[in-house]
């Protein structure tokens, strides 16, 4: 193993150990870490980018030594990290701050021209994802080791091979991929993933005497860049306000990922108050207050909610909870007759009184089949 293997395994672990201490010391601080346009993304996009021009010089260089395929697999690979990059800033989307087409406002879960975020069935970018990593990544490093005619077919067709520092990186990846942990693991192995993608793409093209030098100023250099670009896209007061609250989302994740179900809500009610009428965010939030035994927050955001929106079944229902826990049953009846007031026919409120009363609450069964009532 020499000096630039080593340099990789430590650039891997190093940026493992970062974010598993920013998750056991401050889970918020790796939610906002992971947020869009903060210098792991950044990071990222840079890795890939300088990945994609070194895939272009090897291909470059296997065309002119007569090496067809592994000049094709070099093109294929410098196409890849062109995609990933590009699926990683979102096209430009929000730097330049265009406005997408129709087709990804409507399909897109984020709302930007992003592939990877089409809402639909038969795409799988995870799964894809996690089969190039184990194939390429992991599965070809071991068998090509212990076979030496493969290794020797790959040697001449000079198609590059992940060694153990990436071939590592890589499956670290697609573990962190399939962790339903805190829901921000992906963003951790996508650093990873840009950086192995990176040193492969770096190894393929440089020669071996020069390769450790390069991959530090390479990684130092891109580290440096990619906390400057994340400074100046904060420059902007109303991008700064949108990404700011938006790292709600990922804080409460982080939370909610380690049973610190309090601290996600309050990070999901700031996220809330920022979307306004994302009604199941609201409902989500005085959930998680009312089953982490804070009465008071859960009562609170359910008048809010209410007032806002008198249609939402599970507000009635939890309010109705809480007013019989805390003796508040006057008060959360008198709110629900308040309702019935300017909507006689709110099947909603008619049910909540009746769970609220332990009774059945007169209404007409014409009121029953004309309301919507799950």
């Amino acid at each position: 193993m020499n000096r630039s293997h080593i340099y990789e395994l430590a650039v891997i672990a190093f940026i493992l150990l970062l974010f598993a201490l920013l998750l056991y010391i401050e889970p918020a601080c790796y939610g906002y870490g992971l947020m869009e346009d903060m210098p792991p993304e950044w990071f990222g996009f840079l890795m890939l980018s300088a990945g994609m021009w070194y895939w272009v010089k090897s291909a470059i260089d296997r065309f002119s030594s007569r090496s067809p395929l592994g000049a094709i697999f070099c093109v294929l690979m410098a196409l890849l990290c062109l995609f990933v990059a590009g699926e990683e800033v979102s096209w430009g989307q929000r730097l330049f701050g265009f406005t997408p087409p129709e087709y990804f406002l409507h399909r897109n879960v984020q709302r930007e021209v992003t592939i990877h975020n089409l809402a639909l069935s038969w795409m799988q970018p995870r799964r894809i994802a996690l089969l190039f990593m184990i194939v390429y990544g992991v599965l070809l490093p071991v068998i090509q080791s212990l076979l030496y005619p493969l290794r020797s077919f790959f040697q001449r067709r000079r198609i590059p091979i992940p060694t153990i520092g990436p071939a590592i990186g890589f499956g670290v990846s697609a573990w962190l991929m399939t962790l339903p942990v805190t829901g921000t693991d992906d963003e951790v192995g996508e650093v990873v993933f840009a950086f192995c993608l990176a040193a492969v793409a770096l190894r393929a093209s440089m020669p071996r005497n020069n390769l450790h030098q390069s991959l530090k100023h390479l990684t130092m250099g891109t580290a440096v860049i990619s906390f400057i670009i994340s400074a100046l896209c904060f420059l902007n007061p109303e991008h700064r306000k949108q990404v700011i609250n938006v790292g709600h989302l990922q804080a409460g994740l982080a939370y909610e990922g380690r049973g610190m179900m309090l601290d996600a809500a309050r990070e999901y009610e700031c996220l809330a108050v920022y979307w306004e009428t994302h009604w199941e965010l609201w409902i989500r939030v005085m959930s998680m207050y009312y089953t982490g035994h804070e009465m008071e927050r859960a009562y609170r955001i359910g008048m809010h909610t209410l007032r806002a929106n008198n249609r939402l079944w599970r507000v009635y229902e939890l309010l109705a909870e809480i007013g019989r826990l805390t003796g508040r049953e006057k008060e959360v009846s008198s709110l629900f007759r308040s309702v019935l007031i300017d909507e006689p026919y709110n099947i909603y409120a008619l049910h909540g009184l009746e769970a609220l009363n332990g009774k059945r609450w007169m209404y007409s069964a014409a009121t029953k089949r004309s309301a919507n009532f799950p």
